[in-house]
């Protein structure tokens, strides 16, 4: 860019049309700077970058691997107790019908009465 120095040495139109020329492209390089610099940020702050620089910042304090097998154990096991407490709530509804007995035998694990075989 062209100083006032510069500029007050200007004594022809022909000068002056560089000066101004000068100026203009100085101009234009200042505005794809500036415009190149706001893309930049505007990439850089978005809300999935933020979290993906947050996480790389953070992710070497914590064994991120550790912490998701420990997270997987614990669903597993929370799911194992909630099907094993559903399945003997469907036990406990199951109950013989009005007036007949179950027949011991069968519920032994014995087909029409006749004993198990060993």
């Amino acid at each position: 860019m062209a100083n006032k120095q510069q500029l007050s040495t200007i004594k022809t139109l022909k000068q002056l049309d560089e000066a101004i020329a000068n100026l203009d492209r100085d101009f234009d390089a200042n505005k794809a700077k500036l415009k190149a610099d706001y893309e930049y940020v505007k990439l850089f702050y978005s809300p999935v970058n933020l979290y993906n620089y947050i996480l790389d910042k953070v992710s070497p304090s914590f064994n991120l691997i550790g912490l998701s097998l420990d997270l997987y154990d614990r669903l597993s096991e929370r799911y194992a107790e909630f099907t094993a407490k559903r399945r003997a709530r469907a036990a406990q509804k199951v109950q013989p019908a009005e007036g007949k007995a179950i027949d011991e035998a069968v519920s032994e694990g014995t087909v029409a009465g006749e004993p198990a075989e060993n």
